[in-house]
Order: C-alpha cells, then sequence, then structure tokens
C-alpha cells in the first residue's frame, strides 16, 4: 500500500469514527432533552464547556504537536508520550483543586457541583484517550484510533443511555460516562505500549517535561483559544441569561458542532502525510492537495448548512420535541456557520503542516477577541438569538484572516473562485426550498435534493469523489515522480 493510498484509508476510517461519535452526541442531547428539564441540560451544556476548556488547559493542543513530531521522528515516541502524560496528569490535577473551590464559593449545592465536576473529569479523560490516538496518526495507523473512539461511542450509547433512561438522573449518568471512558483510556494506554514497545515512564524527568511543555506551547495555546471561540457563546448565555437560554441555544448549536466534525476526518487523515512536506520543493503540491481539499469539505458543508437552513423547524421537532420550538431559530442562523468553519480548519491545518502555528495563533486570538467583544454586546439583548448569530459572523471573520495569511505564504490559490461558485450552489438550493415551502414534506425533500444536485452541476463543482479521485491520480503521479528521482 502506497502512502497516498494509505491516507485515503485512513480518511474513510476517520469519518466513519466521527460519524458514530456525532450520533451519540446527538442521541445524548435528545434523551437529555426528553428525560430532563432545560436548566438540566444548561447544567449539562455548562459542564461540557467547562471540561473543554480544562482538556485543552491540559495540552490537549499539543496532540497536533505530537502527531507531527512521531511522523517525522517515530523514534522519539517513548521521549513525548512518558514526559507528555506526566505534564498533563499534573496540570489535571491541580485543575480540578481551583474548579472545586470555584463551585463552592459560587455556593452550587453539593449535587450540582458533584455531577458538574464528573462531567468535566469525563472530557479530561477524553482528551487523555485522543492524545494516544494523536500517536497512531503520527504512524498513519488510524484503526486503532477507530476502534478506542468507536468502543467509547458504544459504550456511551448503549450504557450511558440505558442508565440515564432507567434512572432518569444526570447523576447517574455522569457516573457511567467516567468509569467508560477510564476503562477505553485504560486499554489504549496498553496498546500504544504493547503495538510501539516502549516504557513511557523510563524518560519522565522534569527538564523534559518542561521541553515537553514549551515545545507544544503554541498548539496549546491555540487549541485554549479555540475552545474560548466555540465556548465563549454559552459560557456568556450561561452567566447573562441562565440556564433556559442557554439550554435552547445549546439544543441547536449540538447539530452544528456535531456537524463540523466532519472537517477532522479529511484534514486529520492528510495532517501527518502533508507535514512530511516543505514548500521549498512542493509548494505545488501543497497548494494542489489544500484546494482540493478545501473543494471536498466544502460539498459536505454546504449539503450541512443548506439541509439545517431548509429543515429546521422539522429538524428541531423531530428531535427535541414542540417544546424546543424557539431554537429553529437559531439553527437557521447557525447552519452557515459550517461553511465557513470547514474552510478554517482546512486552511489551519495546513498552518500546522507548514510549522506556522504562530501565524494561525495570532489569527485565533483575533477572532476569540471579536467573539468576546460582539457577545457582550449581542447576548445581553438578544439572547440565544444573539448566541446564534454569534456563532456565525467570528467565523467569517476568522476566514478572511486565514486566506490573506494563506496568501502570503503560497500566493493565489485559487479558493476565492471556488467560494463564489459555493455561494452561487447556497442561492440556487435556498431559494427554490423557500419557494416550496408551503408543500408537502416529502415533496420539499425531493425538491431540496435535486435542487442541491441541480446546483452542483450548474456551478460547475465536481461531485466529492471526482475531486477524490483527482486528488487520488496526482499524488499517485507525484509519488511516482519521487520514486524515479
Amino acid at each position: 500500500m502506497t502512502l497516498w493510498e494509505r491516507v485515503f484509508d485512513n480518511a474513510k476510517i476517520l469519518l466513519l469514527t466521527e460519524v458514530l461519535n456525532v450520533v451519540a452526541g446527538v442521541a445524548t442531547v435528545i434523551v437529555l432533552a426528553r428525560l430532563v428539564d432545560v436548566s438540566a441540560l444548561g447544567l449539562y451544556s455548562l459542564s461540557y464547556s467547562l471540561g473543554a476548556v480544562f482538556a485543552i488547559i491540559c495540552l490537549y493542543g499539543a496532540n497536533q504537536f505530537l502527531t507531527r513530531e512521531i511522523a517525522r521522528h517515530p523514534e522519539n515516541l517513548e521521549f513525548w508520550l512518558g514526559n507528555s502524560l506526566a505534564v498533563r496528569l499534573g496540570i489535571a490535577l491541580s485543575l480540578f483543586m481551583v474548579c472545586g473551590v470555584f463551585f463552592i464559593a459560587l455556593d452550587y449545592g453539593r449535587v450540582r457541583i458533584l455531577i458538574a465536576l464528573l462531567l468535566i473529569l469525563n472530557r479530561v479523560l477524553e482528551s487523555l484517550l485522543l492524545m494516544f490516538c494523536a500517536i497512531f496518526r503520527g504512524y498513519q495507523e488510524m484503526r486503532y484510533e477507530g476502534l478506542l473512539r468507536s468502543a467509547l461511542s458504544a459504550a456511551s450509547l448503549l450504557v450511558g443511555l440505558s442508565v440515564l433512561v432507567l434512572s432518569r438522573s444526570l447523576l447517574s449518568f455522569a457516573v457511567v460516562q467516567v468509569v467508560s471512558t477510564a476503562l477505553v483510556v485504560f486499554a489504549a494506554y496498553r496498546l500504544v505500549i504493547g503495538r510501539y514497545h516502549v516504557v513511557p515512564m523510563r524518560s519522565v524527568a522534569p527538564a523534559a517535561c518542561m521541553k515537553v511543555f514549551r515545545d507544544g506551547l503554541s498548539f496549546s495555546a491555540y487549541s485554549i483559544l479555540l475552545v474560548l471561540f466555540v465556548q465563549t457563546n454559552t459560557i456568556m448565555l450561561s452567566l447573562f441569561k441562565g440556564d433556559l437560554d442557554t439550554g435552547l441555544y445549546t439544543a441547536g448549536f449540538r447539530f452544528v458542532s456535531a456537524l463540523g466534525m466532519g472537517a477532522a476526518s479529511i484534514t486529520g487523515a492528510l495532517y501527518p502525510a502533508v507535514s512530511q512536506l516543505n514548500i521549498q520543493d512542493h509548494a505545488d503540491e501543497i497548494r494542489l492537495i489544500y484546494l482540493r481539499c478545501t473543494k471536498v469539505l466544502w460539498i459536505l458543508a454546504s449539503f450541512f448548512s443548506t439541509t439545517l437552513f431548509v429543515f429546521s423547524d422539522e429538524i428541531v421537532y423531530v428531535v427535541y420535541g414542540a417544546g424546543y420550538a424557539p431554537a429553529a431559530a437559531g439553527v437557521r442562523i447557525m447552519a452557515f456557520s459550517l461553511f465557513f468553519s470547514y474552510a478554517n480548519v482546512s486552511s489551519t491545518n495546513l498552518l500546522f503542516c507548514l510549522d506556522q502555528e504562530s501565524t494561525a495563533l495570532r489569527i485565533l486570538g483575533s477572532g476569540t477577541l471579536f467573539v468576546f467583544i460582539i457577545n457582550l454586546v449581542m447576548i445581553p439583548l438578544l439572547g440565544y438569538f444573539g448566541a446564534s448569530w454569534t456563532t456565525l459572523i467570528p467565523e467569517v471573520f476568522v476566514l478572511i484572516l486565514l486566506a490573506s495569511a494563506l496568501r502570503k505564504i503560497l500566493g493565489r490559490i485559487g479558493t476565492l473562485t471556488l467560494f463564489v461558485k459555493f455561494v452561487g450552489l447556497g442561492v440556487l438550493v435556498c431559494g427554490s426550498a423557500l419557494f416550496l415551502h408551503s408543500s408537502p414534506l416529502l415533496v420539499r425533500v425531493a425538491a431540496f435534493l435535486a435542487a442541491h444536485v441541480a446546483a452542483l452541476m450548474a456551478m460547475s463543482i465536481a461531485s466529492p469523489w471526482t475531486a477524490i479521485d483527482m486528488l487520488r491520480r496526482k499524488a499517485g503521479a507525484l509519488e511516482a515522480a519521487d520514486a524515479r528521482s
């Protein structure tokens, strides 16, 4: 199997893994919405957001650095793994002590504090699992990641939700989630040390831990900002408007965040391979890969975005029930944030491949500050409706900054022409759907699918299979040329 064939196989594995992860995540929110009140869903959302922040502070962001270093220098695995574990566990312990004091000071109550801490702990454990998955990515053996993450999603669906249905207790659900995740993390640890024959703790030393911390700092800082960029809306909405508005926003945002994971499948598979290229010798190949990757991502994102926009009322009603009907307006606003976020994932991934993480960090820092400022204005005035707008607008802002940065590094790539075509696609699909808004649902669905296919053809946009096939052929030709030289 050639390198590029492995890339495409890994992309399929990651995509299927993300689909199962999305199903588990959406199912969890649906069951919670059906079995507990909106305030409990708000507590779950707040804990989930805080857990994401904690996981990032525990060097989750350095996973990309870990993947890149192992892809380039696999012989250093023992050093990176042992010291990364030591640093992350030390940071996690300190954070939990601070968090406990914080909740007690806010007088959250014993049960709410216990639930929040357990849900936060679950997120931290998931971040450790993804650290082991980063190692498999470095070796381009994503099948092990697929196995482990699928096991975690299955446990969440089969065990976690069963306990929730039977007990209707968020506390019981949180306990089961922590136990399930801890077991999968232990299995991942055993698999890594057995597969690659390393003794992680043998390399642990204070100076080495400091090196791991410093070298991954830019990636970690980026991930911290990314969580703040994504979760600031939820946190500020909870502080300004309370659990009710937070629950309505979460109900809509869950679709966007779940579907947004699709971008990680393609970029995650390409990342270790492209990291081995340098811009001096492979500029044309890098441009081609980036453009094709962005096209495939936008084809996926355009379908997801237009689907959420056109059928938001029906989706919210079927998934959550009539009580969550106000969330549909937020879904329509947030729908097209997927389109911009997919492009941003592709662009940021390329910057990391080219050792330009400091540029990515500056751009995201500007975006996070922008999010905070507009939330201060829009959330107090508009509540969850304002938070929906502040989900979309910052993605556009970051897209502009990233496009400017990549143009300076690579020159003209051709994404602007591609963007205009997709704007035309969105106008055609959504315009035709709105024209038939009073028709029966089955007629609207059929017309929507037909309009989407027609728009792809009218805008001269290749199908995702054609794009992937073109990239496969070009990559194969490049590999053959390298072998001859």
